[in-house]
Formats: structure tokens, sequence, C-alpha cells
């Protein structure tokens, strides 16, 4: 048993018992006697060794006597339900849509508008080009700048051209440049070239280029004068100086293009009952009876014709017929007309 003494204002102290001592038997000698020591401990330390113990745990009960009771089976665990599968399209679409719905949550709506009256839908039809851009209509209006300019250029220095042919081949004559120059032999030479490695021009430019000299200088009209090269050529086969001076006036007038000014001279000479002008030179008649005899002369292209034609029948037959009689008479009369200029 130990013991605990306390002393007031000092540290307890535990003093621990001395054993008695036993006699030793006769055969073994005692053991040495242990010496008392005494043992210093917190008040804590103390209350706590000096603590009743607690009292022991009841026994449990004994069972009731009877009828043994049939041991209850445990309980069934709850059922796993898997969660529905869904593929990766699905959960990126439902992402999708779930962030597309927050982003215009949080986007302000759009302010109204104000317009007197509202605005109409564009209606773009398929196969027309988008509406331009800004970007895109500065670069069309710059290209139709420079266009016009190039036009510009292009056309006065074909006047130009015009303008020193009238004076240095027919003597600045504008009845000599208009109705014979086919007796110029400066100007035949000069047909002769075009076309060719000295003159790349045209025999079309030549001759317009002339004509429009001839007839600025002729007319003397400031109307006739101001329209550009093109409206000028389309005017030429009136033939009459009074018809283009008054289709000149009408068409700088009301700014006709030059599709409606082509329309307006045709219309014009309809009702004249007159054709345009057909002009054609020696050599340009040469070059056409060759383009159209071309086909004639190929042997796989009268071999297809006749194979195909043999096939015709009923009025289609006789239509290729008939056209055909009339080639071979104009083809007559071209030959006989050369054999008589020859002989």
């Amino acid at each position: 048993m130990v013991r605990v003494v306390t002393k007031p204002r000092t540290s307890p102290t535990v003093v621990m018992p001395t054993p008695t001592p036993t006699p030793a038997p006769a055969a073994e000698a005692a053991p040495p006697e242990p010496r008392r020591r005494r043992i210093v401990v917190a008040p804590k330390v103390a209350a706590m060794m000096n603590a009743p113990e607690p009292p022991p745990a009841p026994p449990p009960k004994p069972a009731a006597r009877g009828r043994r009771k049939a041991a209850e089976p445990p309980p069934a665990p709850a059922p796993i339900v898997p969660a529905p599968l869904q593929s990766t399209t699905l959960v990126k679409l439902e992402r999708g849509r779930r962030t597309a719905q927050a982003l215009a949550a949080s986007e302000p709506a759009p302010e109204p508008l104000k317009t007197s009256a509202p605005a109409k839908a564009s209606i773009v039809k398929v196969g027309q080009p988008p509406p331009l851009t800004n970007d895109e209509k500065r670069r069309l209006a710059e290209a139709v700048r420079i266009g016009e300019e190039t036009r510009d250029q292009a056309e006065g220095a074909l006047v130009s051209y015009g303008r020193w042919l009238l004076v240095n081949v027919f003597e600045d004559d504008s009845t000599e440049a208009i109705e014979n120059k086919r007796s110029n032999p400066v100007w035949h030479a000069l047909l002769d070239l075009a076309d060719g490695p000295k003159l790349r021009l045209s025999r079309t430019s030549l001759h317009l280029a002339v004509q429009i000299a001839a007839y600025d200088k002729r007319l003397n009209d400031e109307a006739f004068r101001a329209l550009d090269v093109t409206r000028k050529r389309m005017l030429l086969p009136l033939g009459d100086d009074k018809k283009i001076r008054d289709a000149a006036q009408h068409v700088s007038s009301i700014k006709l293009t030059a599709a409606a000014t082509q329309a307006y001279v045709r219309a014009q000479l309809a009702e004249e009952g007159q054709t345009p002008i057909l002009r054609m030179t020696p050599k340009a008649a040469r070059a056409r009876i060759t383009r159209a005899a071309k086909p004639f002369t190929d042997k796989a292209v009268l071999g297809k014709w006749r194979s195909q034609l043999s096939e015709l029948t009923g009025t289609p037959r006789q239509e290729a017929l008939n056209e055909l009689k009339a080639i071979a008479k104009a083809v007559a009369d071209l030959m006989a007309a050369l054999q008589k200029s020859s002989g």
C-alpha cells in the first residue's frame, strides 16, 4: 500500500513503505532489504492517484429460458441502380447548350433601333454575290477610277493617231478620208502592214481612227465631239451628216449608255428600211472565204456530215438539202465573178 503525505506550502511527497524482513529459509540466504525512498509528485497527479477506482461493470444478464428464437437474416443491401449512359457527343451538346444559355443571360439586351420606319430585311437571292464591305467598296471605286483613266488614255491615243493620219495621209481632207480612201496609195500600204510584225494595230482600229477624226472636223458639233469613241463608232452606220449630228445630240442629252445607243441606231435604221453598212476589204474577204472553206476541205468533217445528214428524214432532210443548194449556188456565183474579173 502506497501512502501519500502532503505538506503545506511544499510539494507533496510520496512515502514508500518499507517491507518488513522475513526470515529466510535455512537453506537459502535472505535477500537484502530494499531501502524506502520518497517520491515528490505534483498535486494533480496525486489527486489522480488517490481517486477511487470505478465500480466494476455488471455481468451480462442470462438469456431467458424458453423456445429459442430463430436468428433474423441480415437486411438485403440496396440495389445499385446504374446511371443512364450518355455518349460523349450528347454530353458535349448539353455542355454547349448550358454555356450558350449562360452567355445569353449575361449579355445585355440590344437597344432597339431608333428609326421612323421598320428596317427591311435584306434578301440575298441564290447566285447573287454578298453585299460589299467598306474595304471592298473602296477597292471597287479605285478600280473604276483607274479603268476610266486607262480608257481615256487609250481613246485619246487613238483619236490623236487618227488626226495625224487625216492631216499627213489625206492632207486634212475629211471627204477624201471618208469617201475616197481606196484611191490613196499610202493608206493601202498602211492597211497591208496592219496586224503584222511592223504594225500591231488592227485594220478596224485604223478605219475607226480616221473616220472619227474626219467626222469631228466635218460635223464640227460639240455633242459629237464630247462622246467617247465607243458611242461615236455606233453612230457612224447612220451614214448621213445630219442624222449623225441629231443622234449625237440625242445620245448626249439623255446620256444613253453604249448598249442603249446601239439599240437607238438600229431602231433608226429599221424605220428607214436600211441595214447597217457592211464594210470589208479585199484581204478581209479572202480571209472569210478561207475560214468558210476549211470545214469543206477536211475529210473527217465531210465524212461526219455525210453520215449524220443521211439519217435525216422528212422535212429536216429537205431543209438541209435546200440550204446546201443555196450554198452551192452562192459558190458558183463567186467563182463566176472571179473568172470574169480574171479573164
